[in-house]
């Protein structure tokens, strides 16, 4: 069983000078081929489309035959291919071309209203001038921007591009750089959205403004009662050929969990649309049961298949399962031919088709489908044909009366991978099985898949295991492909702030401060098909604060005078809030640890001096220093202060003996206590003879 979900696609082709082209042609491709491609709005396959009179691919209302729709994703029984990739080569009436690559449906482009576009593509015919040029952008302005949704805003260039930056808002520096793509999650109000990038030709631009988001019509509800779900198609009974498939879909998407079942059997989830198609005639059930923020949803179609009256019902099975579902270049690797019988069998033919340009066959081996009872048997290998990519006439039966009808294997062909890489499709041709009376019984072919590929090694990421807050962190992401396949590169759970180029794959990162912590990401390489990844571990250390001094006390160039006590003191603080220690020096001498000191000075202490503060917090010190001047004071034993002490300065002190004294103290009352006695003579008579300096 085969599955492919498709969104409709919506592209506007315009010239350099912005008008639109009409007549163009436009050929989508993408890289499974035969497997699924683009079809047009009755879902027949179709690859090519042309534009209107306005430039611009059909709507389905206007012309269902002309308006494109892609595939997101492909499932069969042997493969799943998610997010397919498409090539847009559009070429004028006048004969010029360009090419958009890397068109990736998703549910963003998703129509409630099929003829209301949601996701639109430019594309620019550009001029003939040195580049670098734009050759397209999307979406447009003119499509829905709903908040809370996210927006895949791409331009396409006609050079690679070395420098890449996405702005919003004017910002001061940009919040993605190194790609051509950037999500922008949808907010209310009027936004700007700029792209600009560079190389060694020039720069290029390219500038979105967006308005109040339009998404929802007036008078629309984000949260829809149950009864206003809209089912496609309305009929709840349909009727359909053998392989025409059909289109189902709920909208709006309000639901948080979507289930599909056919017939009971549960096939998707999560899509709010399913395409599906029968290769047996019969009566199906399709059911879709969801459930949001109101009451479950469930609703089912009943479709039947009709197809030829007069085919047999027993239909026998023969498939073709390989042996391994992805092969290293140059490998051999075997796929077994298998039929399940529907009635009595004794004999099979067939060719075995096979891409020739991506495999040769070796040898074609009988199997134990006609052996199954020991019965006598007849094989041949058949003819190899590499030009052709057929191994021709392979058959087998049973000699005697003998028959099977369980299910076996009929040949195992062997082959080897050639060098080029890619998807190697196998098919059978000209089929025959016989039932017990050489009659030929119907018979359906299921074809297979097998990769040709290595997967790329990604090389050991070297990079600092740790870095600071506001220091930048660079380092190249790079990988090996033993196939020389063309790599890309992606990463993912990158923290904010942080650009990784995916062409050249350089991570740069400045953690901001606030962002300490540990960072776990993602970096991965694809050749195309498969992928190798890496997990990196970055330790952000938190930026240390410095401590600040609010005051340092004695001011810088203060005065004082011997015998002053000095108050010393200091007030700091640190913003991370760690503990703080002090260093306080006189001269370069630490006299004290804490916070605070008192010098007592005596009649030495005159001069110059430095008095100097350091502080830590345990990370980081910070220092200060003043300097103060201390002047020279005569000790009041010198009553008279002429430097010398001696009897001229005993004999004031006698002139005043026995008087008392108030503040401010004379000099006579040397110790200064109120009255004048026998203590002023004795300190008098003790200094007796110094000099004052």
């Amino acid at each position: 069983m085969e599955a492919a979900f498709y969104y409709y696609s919506d592209i506007l082709i315009k010239s350099n000078t912005g008008y639109s082209i009409p007549n163009s042609t436009l050929s989508f491709t993408n890289p499974l081929k035969a497997n699924v491609q683009s079809v047009d709005a009755y879902g027949d396959d179709k690859s090519t489309f042309r534009t209107n009179s306005n430039g611009q691919t059909d709507l389905p209302e206007t012309d269902r035959k002309n308006s494109p729709v892609l595939a997101e994703k492909y499932k069969s029984s042997t493969v799943t291919y998610n997010n397919l990739s498409y090539t847009a080569t559009i070429t004028t009436p006048e004969g010029r071309t360009v090419s958009l690559s890397g068109i990736t449906p998703d549910s963003s482009w998703y129509r409630k209203d099929p003829n209301v576009p949601t996701y639109t593509i430019t594309a620019i015919i550009p001029e003939d001038s040195k580049g670098p040029h734009l050759t397209g952008f999307a979406p447009s302005t003119d499509n829905p921007f709903n908040p809370g949704e996210k927006k895949n805003f791409r331009v396409w260039t006609d050079e690679p591009l070395t420098e890449m930056e996405w702005y919003v808002d004017g910002s001061d520096s940009p919040v993605s750089k190194g790609s051509l793509n950037y999500a922008w999650p949808v907010t209310e109000g009027n936004h700007t959205i700029k792209f600009t990038g560079s190389n060694a030709n020039g720069p290029v631009s390219w500038t979105w403004p967006l308005g109040e988001s339009s998404g929802d019509q007036p008078g629309q509800d984000d949260e829809l009662p149950a009864q206003n779900i809209e089912f496609s198609p309305a009929d709840a009974v349909l009727t359909r050929n053998v392989s025409e498939s059909v289109v189902f879909s709920v909208s709006p998407d309000i639901f948080t969990t979507k289930e599909w079942y056919v017939n009971g059997e549960r096939v998707l989830n999560n899509m709010a649309s399913m395409s599906r198609g029968w290769d047996k005639a019969g009566t199906y059930n399709v059911t879709f049961s969801g459930f949001g923020s109101g009451e479950s949803v469930l609703h089912t179609w009943t479709v039947d298949v009709i197809g030829d009256t007069s085919e047999p019902q027993n239909v026998s099975i023969t498939s073709i399962t390989p042996e391994y579902q992805v092969v290293t270049p140059g490998k051999q690797f075997d796929l077994n031919i298998k039929v399940d019988p529907e009635t009595a069998i004794t004999g099979a033919q067939l060719n075995f088709v096979f891409n020739s340009s991506m495999v040769s066959a070796n040898v074609a081996k009988e199997g134990d489908l006609f052996k199954q009872n020991g019965a006598q048997t007849l094989f041949s290998s058949g003819t190899i044909d590499k030009s052709a990519g057929k191994v021709k006439n392979i058959y087998g039966f049973i000699i005697g009366t003998s028959t099977v009808s369980s299910p076996g294997t009929m040949a195992t062909v062997n082959l080897t991978a050639g060098n080029s890489t890619g998807i190697a499709e196998f098919s059978l041709s000209n089929v025959l099985i016989s039932d017990a009376n050489s009659k030929s019984t119907p018979y359906t072919v299921t074809s297979s898949t097998v990769l040709i590929d290595t997967a790329p090694v990604m090389n050991p990421i070297c990079c600092p295991k740790s870095v600071d807050e506001k220091s930048t962190l660079t380092f190249k992401v790079g990988a090996k492909d033993a196939d020389g396949n063309s790599l890309t590169y992606s990463a993912s759970g990158l923290p904010e702030g942080a650009g990784f180029n995916t062409t050249s794959g350089l991570f740069t990162w400045t953690p901001a401060v606030g962002q300490a912590g540990v960072y776990t990401f993602t970096f991965e390489v694809s050749d195309g098909y498969l992928t190798d990844s890496k997990n990196v571990t970055v330790t952000v250390n938190r930026l240390n604060n410095l401590p600040v001094i609010n005051y340092f006390e004695p001011l810088n160039g203060a005065f004082f005078s011997e015998g002053e006590k000095i108050n010393i003191s200091v007030n700091a603080s640190d913003a991370d809030g760690q503990a703080l220690k002090y260093s306080l020096m006189i001269d370069g001498v630490e006299c004290s640890t804490d916070p605070a000191y008192v010098w007592d000075t005596d009649y030495s202490s005159s001069g110059n001096h430095t008095i100097s503060l350091a502080v830590s917090d345990g990370i980081d010190e910070v220092k200060e220093q003043h300097s103060i001047y201390i002047n020279n004071y005569h000790p009041r034993w010198d009553v008279n202060e002429d430097g010398i002490v001696n009897i001229l300065d005993i004999t004031i002190i006698a002139q005043n003996y026995g008087t008392d004294t108030k503040k401010p103290y004379p000099r006579w009352d040397v110790n200064q206590d109120g009255v004048v006695n026998i203590q002023d003579l004795t300190l008098a008579g003790y200094y007796f003879g110094e000099i004052v300096i």
